[in-house]
């Protein structure tokens, strides 16, 4: 038997085992093709055709004409019928390999073990049958005497059981009267507590009448109320409607009187901004004009100073004080 499985791997095409012992399995992935070594030396397609002898090539020999996992489903089925053929309904405890080991405590001489087991269990039990056959021609003589023993015994039993008989008997008829009289009490309480159902039932169902009277009149006030309600925010809806409706009327009234007052305001101030501008023009041109005059009159002075002083300082140096004469320092 096959203990032990090696799987052998190609990519290439064209490529196939040139040995394949059994318990090795090669799978070509390129040419989608699986060998299974089973110690023989022919080649057997999945049909069952031989397809021609190869050394160390064994059955299994498959072609699949998508991939290799195609052969997934038929692979899988063949593998679960193969191990319910090996469990063949052995117990859940009994149905792997490790359970069978453990179950002969891992003992890979097993048979010797168990070979060697029997035959000291046959040696104790030649000795034993000895044992018991003396023991039992012994007996013979006990048995016997205890036979009679037995046998007296049983006459005192046999009429300590016909008393007890009677004994019992008159008991029996006893409680059979007294279970006349209770079966007849339980009838008569059974009758009365029947009655009294009865009676509940009735009351219960007056009840439940009522309760659903009760139910009826108050779902159609619910349902008034409800319709008041509806009716209500319906009307509550419209006025808000409306009012939203007024609102957004105000708004647009006031946007387009913004919008107006909006533009005035701008002309006013393009105005504004004109006038203030020609008005800085004209002072900047008088101002200019105002400094132009004041700059010819500082001019003018400071010559007409400038002359004096000429003048002031000529007078001096000539000894010339007003109109008459001095001497000169």
């Amino acid at each position: 038997m096959v203990q032990n499985l090696q799987f052998l791997r190609s990519l290439s095409t064209g490529i196939k085992p040139v040995s394949l012992q059994q318990g090795q399995i090669a799978f070509n992935l390129a040419d989608k093709l699986l060998f299974v070594g089973d110690g023989t030396d022919n080649i057997t397609d999945k049909s069952g055709v031989v397809t021609g002898p190869a050394i160390g090539i064994g059955l299994g020999y498959f072609e699949t004409d998508l991939s290799i996992f195609t052969s997934t489903g038929a692979a899988n089925a063949y593998t679960d019928q193969k191990i319910a053929d090996l469990v063949d309904a052995a117990p859940n405890l009994l149905n792997t390999l490790n359970e069978l080991a453990a179950a002969i405590g891992d003992d890979a001489n097993f048979v010797t073990t168990i070979t060697t087991a029997v035959s000291d269990v046959q040696a104790n039990l030649n000795t034993e049958i000895a044992r018991a056959q003396a023991a039992e021609a012994s007996l013979g003589g006990q048995i016997s005497s205890e036979a009679a023993r037995a046998q007296a015994a049983e006459g005192v039993l046999t009429a300590g059981l016909a008393a007890e008989v009677a004994r019992a008997e008159a008991a029996e008829a006893t409680l059979v009267a007294d279970l006349g009289a209770e079966v007849a009490r339980a009838v008569a309480a059974e009758g009365a507590l029947a009655a009294d159902l009865a009676s509940e039932v009735s009351r219960a169902q007056a009840a439940e009448g009522v309760l659903t009277s009760d139910l009826a009149t108050e779902v159609a006030r619910a349902q008034a109320a409800e319709s008041a309600l509806a009716a209500n925010l319906a009307a509550e809806t419209s006025r808000a409607q409306a009012a939203e409706a007024d609102l957004a009327a105000d708004l647009a009234t006031e946007t387009s009187r913004a919008q107006a007052a909006e533009g005035v305001l701008t002309a006013d101030l393009a105005s504004e901004i004109s006038r203030a501008t020609a008005a800085e023009a004209s002072v900047q041109a008088a101002a200019t004009q105002a400094v132009n005059a004041e700059a010819a009159r500082a001019q003018s002075a400071e010559s007409m100073l400038s002359n004096r002083i000429s003048d002031i300082e000529n007078g001096i140096d000539f000894g010339i004080f007003g109109g008459g004469n001095m001497q000169q320092f």
